[in-house]
């Protein structure tokens, strides 16, 4: 018998999931919403920057992407989750990996910009607080995650193609 939970800015679209709504920054209180909870998978995150100055995104990446994760694994634990799974970013290994090479988990992080910064920041943070703790940590490095509402590069992919501008074949001598 699994009990389904979501906890967001915006209500879940699945029928039967109770929605608990919260920013993710630190003040935010998730205790009833971990109430009973076993398992933790935190998707959650701000990627972009929506107008505002570099600095103030900075900061809004760091509070909630960063102080809000640790914020949130940290009631968790007090709740008596078993299992918090951090959904980080591949960014947090840098811009590129060397021609012919993939990133690999012994690789020497090097995030570029706040956004990879802040969690990578959260990784560590998690890893310190949790280290030997009743409550497991998982961090996920995922190479890019996208959805029928995706922007950024992978959207000016997909609008490329649908135009019908070739690819370089990167086979190719």
């Amino acid at each position: 018998n699994v009990n389904l939970r979501t906890i967001g800015r915006s209500p879940s679209c699945m029928e039967g999931v109770s929605h608990f709504s919260g920013f993710f920054d630190r003040k935010d209180d998730f205790k009833t919403a971990l109430e009973g909870v076993e398992v933790v998978i935190h998707l959650a995150g701000r990627a972009h920057n929506f107008g505002e100055s570099e600095k103030a995104g900075s900061l809004l990446h760091d509070l909630v992407n960063h102080q809000g994760t640790l914020q949130f694994a940290d009631q968790a634990r007090k709740m008596g989750v078993k299992q918090f799974i951090f959904l980080s970013s591949a960014k947090v290994n840098g811009e590129f990996s060397q021609p012919g090479a993939s990133f690999t988990q012994d690789d020497e992080p090097n995030p570029v910009g706040a956004y990879a910064q802040s969690k990578l920041k959260a990784e560590l943070g998690l890893i310190r607080a949790h280290r030997g703790s009743s409550m497991d940590v998982v961090i996920i490095r995922p190479p890019l995650v996208y959805g029928s509402e995706v922007g950024g590069n992978f959207k000016s992919m997909v609008d490329w193609v649908r135009k019908g501008y070739p690819f370089p074949d990167v086979n190719a001598a």
